[in-house]
């Protein structure tokens, strides 16, 4: 919950950033959804998070 407050704070191209960031993790789980979570966990020692696991955004028209 406190990251959700803190990213309502960001600019709003801070927070278009971080939407595009938010679909190509997602895009990346989708595609190879083990390699994703081994390389989130590499970097982070955590597991992958939830919301990653959803489906990414459709492409606008």
């Amino acid at each position: 919950m406190e990251v959700f407050s803190a990213g309502q704070e960001l600019s709003d191209y801070a927070q278009d950033i971080s939407g595009v960031i938010v679909d190509l993790l997602r895009r990346c789980y989708a595609g190879d959804a083990s390699g994703a979570a081994a390389a989130v966990r590499a970097i982070t020692g955590q597991d992958i998070p939830g919301w990653t696991r959803e489906p990414p955004a459709l492409p606008d028209d």
